[in-house]
């Protein structure tokens, strides 16, 4: 979703990656994460999987940072639709407090959100 999305990709191109950004990576960037994707034994046969996303933002100025944080924030909070055919809702939960590296001079914010999928038997 958000590499589909023209105003993240503006602000990022194609900066995105899964788990970690590595040294020597241009920036502005952006980590995506999850974490224990559990399935849950109700509704269907194919089940539904509940976990958490986390997304981790880094960029030179603390403006690029919110600019990031402010389009991945208006693309997923509160999202819910099908993405590849699965059904998909993201529940905000909040952000980490600022941040800022000093050995790679990197402004850092982190997103958490909830998410709950349903793949369609």
């Amino acid at each position: 979703m958000l590499a589909s999305s023209t105003s993240i990709s503006a602000l990022v191109s194609t900066r995105i990656y899964p788990n970690v950004i590595k040294t020597d990576s241009a920036f502005p960037a952006i980590a995506v994460s999850t974490d224990s994707m559990g399935k849950l034994g109700c509704d269907d046969a194919a089940g539904v999987k509940m976990g958490r996303i986390q997304i981790v933002i880094f960029a030179s100025t603390y403006a690029a940072v919110y600019n990031i944080l402010t389009a991945v924030r208006s693309l997923l909070d509160e999202y819910s639709g099908k993405v590849s055919g699965v059904g998909l809702t993201i529940i905000a939960e909040g952000e980490t407090p600022d941040d800022y590296d000093e050995v790679s001079k990197m402004h850092i914010k982190v997103i958490e959100y909830e998410a709950c999928a349903q793949v369609s038997a």
